[in-house]
């Protein structure tokens, strides 16, 4: 969800990091014992989004600067990155 503010807030299921929360392992999980948050959750350091769009299992957002953002999986390249080792990939130091 976004707000008039800018912020984003994701709920849901995050079993591919498309909530872009760091906090995984403390959600609940579902009877496929997958993480989801019921209540939706402020991604923080994403601010100033002017534009959101989510899939199944990816998020992308675009800020007042006109910087692209995304996250999630990049299973079949949804990500827009053709290599999981490109240097403009920043990855959760804790998985």
């Amino acid at each position: 969800a976004l707000t008039a503010a800018g912020e984003v807030f994701s709920f849901g299921g995050g079993s591919f990091g498309q909530l872009g929360v760091s906090d995984v392992g403390s959600m609940p999980v579902d009877a496929d014992n997958c993480p989801y948050t019921p209540t939706p959750q402020r991604i923080p350091d994403l601010t100033g989004v002017v534009k959101l769009a989510c899939g199944d299992s990816h998020s992308l957002a675009i800020d007042n600067r006109g910087q692209v953002w995304c996250w999630g999986a990049n299973s079949c390249g949804q990500l827009g990155i053709a290599q999981a080792d490109d240097p403009r990939v920043r990855k959760d130091p804790e998985g």
